[in-house]
C-alpha cells in the first residue's frame, strides 16, 4: 500500500510529494521519503547526500542546480516555517524549457518536491524556515550552477529588506 501521494507538476519530471503526518498525544511522525513509493510512480531517486538549511524570514536562496559532469536531482522539504518555492526548467531539450512554477511549502502540510536534474530551484522564506535537501549526487563545487533569481520572468513577492547572498546576487542571467 502506497504511503505517499505523488502529483506531476507543470515542469517535466517535477513531482509534488504529499506524505502522511500521523499525530497522537506524543507528537507526530512524518515519513517524508519512501523509495518504493517513488519507484512505483516512475520516479528514480536514490539519496546520496542530505543537508538542512535555516533561513530567517526575508531570505531568498536561488536559483541553484547541479549540472555538468555530476548532475543531481533532489527532494526539498520545508520542515519548519513557510517558503515560496520556485522551479525553473533550464534543460534546453525539455518540452517545458524556460517554464517556471511556484509552490508554497510549510512545515505542517507534509509536502515535498522532487526536482529532476537540470531544473533550478530557489525559495523565499516567508517565516524563519528549516529546509531539508536530499540529493541524488554528492556536492560538486565545479558543477554547482545557477541563474540569477530575478532574470527569468518570475515576479517574486519579497520584502523590501530582501536578504540574499553575494553569490546569488552575482549568478548569471537566464539566457533565452
Amino acid at each position: 500500500m502506497s504511503e505517499l501521494t505523488l502529483t506531476n507538476l507543470e515542469i517535466d519530471g517535477a513531482v509534488l510529494i504529499i506524505s502522511p503526518i500521523r499525530c497522537d498525544d506524543r507528537g507526530w511522525l512524518w515519513k517524508s521519503y519512501n523509495g518504493l513509493d517513488l519507484r512505483s510512480n516512475k520516479v528514480e531517486f536514490l539519496c546520496n547526500e542530505s543537508f538542512i538549511t535555516f533561513s530567517t524570514a526575508g531570505v531568498l536562496r536561488g536559483m541553484h542546480y547541479q549540472g555538468g559532469d555530476q548532475p543531481s536531482s533532489k527532494i526539498v522539504t520545508c520542515i519548519k516555517g513557510a517558503v515560496t518555492d520556485v522551479l525553473l526548467d533550464t534543460r534546453k531539450n525539455s518540452r517545458t524549457y524556460k517554464k517556471f512554477i511556484e509552490l508554497n511549502l510549510d512545515g505542517e502540510s507534509g509536502h515535498s518536491i522532487y526536482i529532476p536534474e537540470g531544473v533550478a530551484h530557489g525559495f523565499y522564506a516567508k517565516k524563519d524556515s528549516l529546509m531539508q535537501y536530499m540529493m541524488s549526487a554528492f556536492f560538486s563545487p565545479e558543477n554547482d550552477l545557477g541563474v540569477h533569481w530575478n532574470s527569468f520572468g518570475y515576479e517574486w513577492r519579497v520584502d523590501k529588506n530582501l536578504i540574499i547572498s553575494t553569490r546569488d546576487s552575482n549568478l548569471p542571467n537566464f539566457k533565452n
